[in-house]
């Protein structure tokens, strides 16, 4: 099984995300939020290769976890590497991978 890494800015964009849930909408809604994301991330340590290769050259990988946010992740040896949490609302020229 495959081992997790979450970037400083990923761990950061979770946070940014789950506080503005718990703010404008409600700490059931964070908490569906936090789930989601904890099942992703359990089906990619047993097959990280799940989610389709979106940058070639970087082998970075995404998955959608709700309709405004995207998980950007790759595989190194035996670890799946959270690079970032993106709000797919935003410019895709912030997206810096």
């Amino acid at each position: 099984m495959y081992k997790e890494y979450w970037s400083e800015r990923a761990a950061n964009d979770l946070d940014i995300i789950v506080t503005y849930l718990r703010l404008q909408w409600s700490d059931k809604v964070a908490e569906k939020f936090i789930k989601k994301t904890e099942d992703i991330i359990a089906q990619l340590r047993i097959k990280p290769t799940l989610y389709p290769v979106i940058v070639e050259r970087q082998e970075i990988r995404r998955v959608v976890i709700t309709q405004h946010n995207s998980l950007y992740y790759k595989i190194t040896d035996d670890i799946i590497y959270i690079v970032t949490i993106f709000d797919t609302r935003q410019d895709i020229e912030k997206l810096k991978l």
